[in-house]
């Protein structure tokens, strides 16, 4: 009887572990890959073009410093080394986020001493180093407690088997649940704005999302959304990319686990038929 006690708890534990693991890991891959951030300035139009004669056009970034009316024209190189103090400070030992800039291309004149981010995306961007950092605590955590679990489960996968399978079905179709449920209140609670402006339904999403990462927190809430160098050159685009990335590693992680899960039940009856 303890043993079934404990096949059920490593199933609950196991598929836990994989949501954390595979939606933490991800999200933290992303937010700490330079690469990632060239990718997404390529392809949102951070990065300057060029126009029909072949001459740079840069592209301009409004509230820099998060002011009104200060408008910047940053190279990509610039662009480069803001992505690369936005990786440094939120994984590597930078106090703050405050960053000053020269030769930045501001109101059409070239400036130095240029404060790139305003207070509010400094404090934001504070809160959001202590959640990155609890999160990469978690991760590890998590990815110990599968490994454990996961060597729980092959050394009783001959007892295991439906236990697995059954409780896998139950713990997906639960996060399906919630997260259609998630997406029906937040299309619920912007209804009269969604329909007429059905793109509006991403920005929402995101915004909602934020309840999420700093739940029973609204002060913390509010402070995510200003306007800033930040908010402009980190777009939704981005951030939604983001979160298909996470979403598809989660469902395959889940969905290769389901695929073992039957596996087990089978090699069970197999047993069981001779």
């Amino acid at each position: 009887m303890t043993k079934k006690i404990f096949d059920r708890i490593s199933i609950i534990i196991l598929n836990l572990c994989i949501f954390a693991v595979f939606i933490i890991s991800p999200a933290l891959t992303c937010a700490a890959s330079h690469s990632y951030y060239k990718y997404e300035f390529e392809k949102n139009g951070i990065y300057a073009s060029a126009d029909e004669s072949g001459a740079e056009e840069r592209t301009s970034i409004c509230f820099i410093g998060g002011k009104s009316g200060s408008i910047a024209k940053f190279s990509d190189e610039q662009l480069d080394l803001i992505s690369h103090h936005i990786i440094d400070f939120l994984f590597g030992d930078t106090e703050s986020f405050a960053l000053t800039m020269d030769n930045v291309i501001l109101n059409g004149k070239e400036t130095d001493n240029v404060e790139i981010f305003g207070e509010t995306a400094v404090l934001h961007m504070a809160d959001v180093k202590v959640l990155m950092r609890g999160a990469l605590i978690g991760d590890i955590i998590c990815a110990l407690l599968l490994i454990l679990s996961l060597v729980y489960i092959i050394r009783r996968r001959n007892e295991i088997g439906r236990v697995a399978l059954r409780y896998t079905v139950i713990f997906l179709t639960v996060l399906l649940c919630l997260i259609i449920l998630f997406l029906l209140l937040t299309f619920i609670g912007s209804y009269d704005i969604i329909v007429s402006h059905p793109s509006y339904f991403l920005d929402e999403v995101w915004t909602n999302m934020h309840h999420l990462l700093f739940p029973f927190n609204e002060e913390k809430f509010e402070n995510s959304f200003f306007n800033d160098t930040l908010t402009q050159i980190l777009t939704l685009e981005l951030f939604m990319d983001a979160v298909t990335i996470v979403l598809v590693s989660l469902f395959t992680a889940l969905f290769l686990w389901l695929g073992f899960a039957f596996v087990l039940i089978n090699k069970n009856r197999i047993s069981a038929n001779r």
